[in-house]
C-alpha cells in the first residue's frame, strides 16, 4: 500500500498556473489590501478630475451600493476606515500608530471631500461651456486653468498626507510596503 502524498509546489516545481499564484489566495488578498491603502493616501494626488472616483467609485457600476459616491466628509471618512482597519493589521501597527493615522484620516477626509466638490463644480462649468450656443475658448481656458490649480492644490496636499503617514510608520514597515510595491510593479 503506497502512502504517497502529492508534492506541494516549491520554487523549483512550477505550479499549474505558471507560478503566478505562488503566494496563494490569502497572499493575493494581502497584496491587494496593501495596495488599496497606498491608493487611499495618494488618491488625492491623482488630480482634481479623478478624486470623485478615487474615493468613492462615482459611477463605475452605477450610483448604488458600494459604488455610490460619498455624500459627505463623514461618509468619506467612514469609507477610509474600512481600508485603514486591514492596513493596520497588515503593517502590524501599534496602538499609537493607529491613533496617529486615524487622526490623519480625520484631517484628510473633509479636505478631500472639499476637493471633490470643487471638481464637481468644475465639471459643471465645463459642461455649461461646451453646451452653450457659441463655444467660447476663453471660458474653456478658464475651466482648464481652474482645474490645473485644483489639481496642484490636491496633489500637494495628497503628497503631504502621504509623507506624514510614512513618517508614522517604522523603517521596517515602510520597507515591507516597498517590497509589496516592487512586487506589483515588475
Amino acid at each position: 500500500m503506497s502512502t504517497e502524498t502529492p508534492e506541494t509546489p516549491s520554487s523549483s516545481t512550477p505550479s499549474a498556473d505558471g507560478g503566478r499564484c505562488a503566494k496563494g489566495a490569502k497572499g493575493a488578498r494581502r497584496g491587494r489590501r496593501l495596495f488599496r491603502l497606498f491608493l487611499l493616501f495618494s488618491a488625492v494626488g491623482a488630480g482634481a478630475f479623478f478624486l470623485p472616483r478615487a474615493f468613492a467609485g462615482g459611477g463605475w457600476g452605477g450610483e448604488h451600493g458600494c459604488h455610490q459616491s460619498a455624500q459627505s466628509a463623514e461618509d468619506l471618512r467612514e469609507r477610509a476606515e474600512w481600508g485603514a482597519s486591514w492596513f493596520y493589521d497588515e503593517v502590524d501597527a501599534t496602538d499609537t500608530q493607529r491613533a496617529q493615522l486615524d487622526a490623519l484620516l480625520d484631517e484628510a477626509a473633509p479636505v478631500a471631500f472639499g476637493f471633490k466638490q470643487e471638481s464637481k463644480a468644475l465639471k459643471g462649468q465645463l459642461a455649461d461651456a461646451l453646451s452653450a450656443p457659441q463655444v467660447e475658448r476663453a471660458a474653456l481656458e478658464e475651466v482648464r486653468l481652474d482645474g490645473l490649480d485644483l489639481a496642484d492644490r490636491a496633489t500637494a496636499k495628497g503628497f503631504d498626507w502621504l509623507a506624514r503617514a510614512a513618517t508614522i510608520l517604522t523603517p521596517a514597515q515602510r520597507d515591507g510596503l516597498r517590497g509589496e510595491w516592487d512586487a506589483r510593479h515588475r
